[in-house]
């Protein structure tokens, strides 16, 4: 249904442009100084993409946490706490809404300097995106 035995794109994307990936592969001289300054106009989409990225990381700790109190504390047989076990609900339905929405914003900040840096790269003049060649 879609292209057969199935590996076709995906070997092409693997081992397409290997030659670039291999072992001792070095980068042009200016490379790495040239994308820092195209960057550099999305310097706090950047920093705001990582904050939100490493938000999500402790925030994915917390239902695992959530958990232990709910199994631990509030549902013991002799110490039942129907009051905890409610706020605990609470707090699990507020980190999956706080989930969501540290997602759409890692997704909405991810799109703005990845999109962004495509239209720069197309706009710019075709002499300042290529180093010139010695000849």
């Amino acid at each position: 249904m879609f292209g057969g035995g199935g590996n076709g794109a995906w070997m092409l994307m693997r081992h397409g442009r290997s030659d670039e990936l291999e072992k001792g592969y070095k980068l042009a001289p200016g490379t790495i100084p040239r994308a820092l300054k195209l960057a550099a106009k999305y310097k706090f989409a950047i920093f705001w993409f990582l904050a939100v990225t490493v938000g999500a990381g402790f925030l994915a700790a917390v239902p695992p946490l959530l958990l232990r109190a709910l199994v631990d504390r509030a549902l013991p047989p002799r110490h039942h706490d129907g009051h905890l076990v409610l706020w605990l609900a609470v707090a699990g339905i507020a980190v999956a809404v706080i989930s969501a929405i540290i997602g759409l914003a890692s997704r909405y900040l991810s799109s703005k300097v990845g999109e962004g840096l495509i239209f720069d790269l197309r706009t710019l003049p075709a002499s300042s995106r290529w180093p010139r060649r010695s000849r």
